[in-house]
């Protein structure tokens, strides 16, 4: 005996299709919302939600690394097994290396397992170094196995040249809006008291500069930094990107956010959207415009020039992305019935 007629089937298909169809229209109007409290953050300033990322960095503990074309005076070369640059990863082994003037060198990354672009493969990754002295004492470089860990150098700046190549030995070239990288731990230490220095990454060729919605790092023209203090000093001389209250200006600062796998990493990073076959990075610490009231002004303007770099190509993700609608709906075969009128 037949039970459901045509014209429920139809009623039934028509209340559902009308509350999936308003889930996603309050969603859609959320995200616009969203998107535009985004552009109203800057012109340069983007959403994770917004990239297209195709080039994909992760870890690679078990990296060759060779350096070579040295020129310049090296005065160490020292191998370590183990770094761990904000002292809670660990990051592997490495070199640290000590030049007594100006300095260039190619370091290139081989034997590598999670690098694609495009889901093609890359196994090589070359950076050419040049690295320029600002201090009296030598410029100093842990430079690490590890390319998605980056390296720590101190007593001066530098410029890094990125080469990728495909495991057939050619050259990779990235199409604009379909590769970024993420420089991370972008700190900016602003304790007029003890310290002051303003980690930069300025794009001097093959990118362009880009800010994450949320973050403390903007870009100022193809420059990378934050204008506010994102990090503090600890009592053991240590540094941590946690909050103290005295010398931020961002009292919603999120807890911890210097740490590989922390959800909220993009608070200390920027993206750099490449296009064509390398890109170069100028790195420093500027600090130029510290205060004049600087207990120790020589150290913490002339000498300290120290920071940890590291990029990778996991774009942090940005907050207040509004979550995606799970929609549900009934469905079930069932035989209908026509009522014929006579």
């Amino acid at each position: 005996m037949c039970k459901t007629t045509y014209d429920e089937v139809k009623s039934n298909y028509h209340d559902q299709a009308t509350k999936v169809n308003q889930v996603v229209t309050d969603y859609q109007k959320e995200y616009q919302a969203y998107l535009a409290k985004v552009a109203a953050s800057g012109k340069d300033v983007v959403s994770s939600s917004q990239v297209v990322q195709r080039l994909t960095i992760q870890s690679e503990p078990q990296a060759n690394l060779a350096i070579s074309n040295i020129k310049g005076t090296l005065t160490k070369n020292e191998r370590k097994e183990s770094y761990s640059f904000n002292r809670k990863d660990m990051m592997g082994g490495g070199y640290t290396l000590n030049f007594s003037d100006n300095a260039s060198f190619t370091a290139t990354y081989t034997n590598l397992k999670n690098v694609t672009y495009q889901d093609k493969k890359i196994n090589k990754i070359t950076v050419d170094f040049t690295l320029t002295k600002n201090s009296n004492v030598d410029f100093a470089l842990d430079l690490l196995d590890n390319p998605y860990y980056g390296w720590s150098f101190a007593n001066g700046y530098m410029t890094a040249t990125y080469k990728f190549y495909y495991e057939d030995g050619n050259q990779v070239n990235f199409e604009k809006g379909t590769a970024y990288l993420a420089p991370a731990s972008l700190n900016n230490y602003l304790n007029i008291t003890d310290h002051f220095g303003i980690e930069t990454a300025e794009v001097v060729s093959g990118g362009q500069a880009l800010g994450l919605y949320g973050s403390s790092v903007t870009a100022h023209g193809n420059k990378l930094y934050a204008d506010k203090a994102n990090s503090w000093k600890t009592a053991d001389g240590g540094f941590q990107a946690t909050p103290n209250a005295e010398e931020i200006t961002d009292y919603n600062m999120p807890d911890n956010w210097d740490t590989a796998d922390s959800p909220y990493r993009y608070y200390g990073a920027g993206l750099v959207a490449l296009e064509g076959n390398s890109v170069t990075l100028k790195i420093y610490v500027q600090n130029s415009s510290a205060p004049a009231n600087l207990s120790r002004p020589d150290y913490y303007t002339n000498n300290y020039n120290a920071m940890w770099y590291n990029v990778g190509t996991v774009i942090p993700e940005t907050p207040g992305i509004p979550n995606k609608p799970t929609v549900s709906y009934n469905y079930s075969t069932v035989i209908a019935c026509l009522r014929l009128h006579r």
